[in-house]
């Protein structure tokens, strides 16, 4: 039983320790960010040479699909031009009655 008594002790102790350990953590964090002394993690070189080929082919895919939209559209304004230069149809014809 004493013992049983020793090791609830301690396991309130552990615990009562863990949030003192957490409570000091997050103080001292907070007082280096208003110091100045944490600051955020900056890319490594490394990382940002990955970036850059996937950035430039996206850049690529954009340029010729922005060439595609153009060209579609010249088609679309030509299409247009033919369409109002054709002469109206005449008037329409009389149902067909069987």
């Amino acid at each position: 039983m004493r013992v049983l008594q020793d090791n609830t002790q301690l396991l309130q102790e552990i615990n009562v320790l863990r949030r003192e350990l957490k409570t000091a953590r997050g103080h001292t964090h907070t007082l280096e960010t208003e110091l100045g002394l944490r600051k955020r993690r900056e890319k490594k070189e490394e990382e940002i040479d990955d970036i850059s080929p996937k950035l430039l082919e996206k850049e690529k895919t954009i340029d010729l699909q922005m060439n595609e939209i153009r060209r579609l559209n010249k088609e679309l304004r030509f299409a247009r031009n033919e369409l109002e230069k054709r002469p109206q149809s005449g008037p329409k014809l009389p149902p067909i009655e069987a």
